[in-house]
């Protein structure tokens, strides 16, 4: 057999999805391990963290999950061909979509890609670990202890071949991280058709009612749009300048990219596990990876894979891969992740708010961004809701409604991050209803259908925001590029480093080589 055809066998048993997402989520964790830690703990990290993801690529056979369920059974593979021209438009959104997000610098750059310029800049130009002989307000010496995977590698790249290269690499990178997201998405549907491809493109909540409901007519309705509650939020005092934010997919992968490449692959791995396999032997060690790469992600991860735990009645949780691997990987991470001292503003809700004032508020973005589109899934097919089982959607509708009650950081960080798991969630069991036999004969199918469209619309326009603002096919300019040390200059000490001094900075990490401040 030639190295073709084996590779097609690979691509046609799903086997080569399974190492392309393991190495993807995985790499970073792997290059951190070998340049933050001395040899003595990076060696038997490494042999543990690759013994694990060698079993944790072991195939596993389909079987219904142990609930019992008949909607749990794996649905059969799509076998229509697809005309190759659906394909090709479908890719080709799905490039635009990526050339035109930020990542790599070829467009506008919202939101925190600002920060992974520095974390690449600086991590291609100085000694891993990371430290600065000044950082936060009162100048003291600090080290990087933030989540870093998706910058850790542009950063090798650029190292190596340079500023540019780093950043054509960077938007390779975020397209395979896209592209296995969706990869996934199709086989836990249990469809492989391009429509599924614009459904996760375009996915969001009713944003242009909720701005329309509260702001009424704006000049700037159709460029920020997804930002509606921001707008109104400034406006209103009673509100103290908090808001909650939902995002559409686009709007995440737009601002802050690194919180869902990898909580994207990692919660479809798991669910589709739990779903067409009844087993959970690698959720441990699949969601242990995410922390480097977003801990707010991290966090809204944890419920879905208690869930899939119970659904499966902790069928190989005592695996290798999880008690083994996923133990070494979660601890070393956590180790890191936790030395941080950043002074980060947190706390329950009311201890900020008048929940008088704006519990009415807070009621009608859930409404708005998810409740619609939940209750019409559970209309559409009440015989067989959520991916598996009900307990998916009656999850990730929980986890939505508690997430707004507890405030981390300045602004709605926390609700905004750690809802990426439940809103994916929430897609699948959109998905999972409207790839029902029976859908389209039922009025609520079109009405989830309409309540799709109209949250595409915010998508589409922060889209067209994006391209409105052009195109230029370089880098930053590296002059521009702030150090990692002066970006938390104006906030709480400097919330993105460790003074040094823990276990992790004593023992495990090499010595740090502080740099001194960048003059211009």
């Amino acid at each position: 057999m030639s190295g073709a055809e084996r590779l097609r066998d690979l691509a046609a048993s799903g086997r080569l999805l399974e190492w392309a997402s393991l190495g993807f989520v995985a790499l970073p964790f792997l290059i951190f391990v070998v340049g933050w830690l001395r040899p003595w703990v990076a060696v038997p990290v490494v042999v543990v963290t690759l013994a694990g993801l060698l079993r944790a690529a072991r195939p596993t056979a389909n079987r219904t999950a142990a609930s019992g369920d008949a909607a749990a059974a794996p649905r059969p593979a799509d076998a229509r061909a697809w005309p190759l021209l659906y394909w090709s438009l479908a890719a080709a959104a799905v490039v635009f979509v990526l050339v035109y997000s930020g990542t790599g610098g070829f467009a506008f750059q919202f939101g925190g890609h600002w920060r992974n310029n520095s974390f690449i800049h600086d991590l291609a130009a100085h000694p891993w670990p990371l430290g600065f002989e000044s950082v936060g307000r009162d100048g003291s010496p600090g080290v990087l202890a933030f989540y870093v995977a998706n910058a850790i590698t542009p950063a090798l790249v650029a190292s190596w071949l340079g500023w540019q290269a780093g950043f054509v690499f960077q938007l390779l990178w975020t397209g395979v991280g896209v592209g296995l997201a969706i990869a996934w998405l199709m086989r836990v549907i249990g469809q492989r058709r391009p429509r599924w491809i614009w459904f996760f493109l375009l996915f969001g909540g009713l944003d242009i009612v909720g701005f329309w409901a509260v702001l009424g007519p704006y000049d700037r309705l159709m460029t920020e749009l997804d930002l509606w509650i921001v707008h109104y939020a400034i406006r209103a005092k009673e509100m103290g300048h908090t808001f909650w934010i939902f995002p559409a997919n686009l709007t995440i992968l737009y601002n802050s990219p690194h919180h869902v490449l990898c909580s994207w692959i990692v919660l479809l791995m798991v669910v589709d596990d739990a779903v067409h396999r009844g087993t959970v032997r690698r959720a441990g060690l699949l969601s242990a990876f995410a922390l480097l790469w977003s801990a707010f992600s991290f966090v809204g991860l944890a419920p879905f894979v208690l869930l899939a735990l119970v659904l499966t009645r902790g069928r190989g949780m005592w695996s290798f891969e999880n008690l083994g691997a996923g133990v070494c990987v979660l601890g070393v991470t956590l180790l890191y992740i936790g030395s941080n001292n950043g002074d980060y503003l947190h706390g329950p809700l009311w201890a900020f708010q008048d929940l008088r004032q704006t519990g009415l508020v807070l009621s009608m973005v859930c409404v708005i961004e998810f409740g619609i589109q939940a209750v019409l899934v559970r209309w559409t097919e009440s015989s067989r809701v959520g991916i598996a089982h009900p307990a998916w959607l009656y999850t990730a509708v929980g986890v939505l409604l508690v997430l707004p009650w507890y405030r981390v950081g300045d602004h709605s960080d926390f609700t905004t991050k750690a809802s990426i798991p439940a809103l994916l969630v929430l897609q699948l069991c959109i998905a999972h209803a409207l790839a029902g036999v029976e859908w389209r004969r039922r009025s609520a199918g079109w009405a989830l259908v309409g309540a799709l469209a109209v949250g595409a619309v915010a998508p589409v326009t922060l889209v067209a925001r994006s391209v409105s603002l052009g195109f230029d096919a370089s880098a930053p300019p590296i002059e521009k590029v702030a150090p990692t040390n002066e970006l938390e200059r104006k906030t709480r000490g400097g919330q993105l480093f460790s003074d040094g001094a823990g276990f992790f900075w004593r023992v495990l990490a090499k010595p740090i080589v502080f740099q001194p401040q960048r003059t211009e």
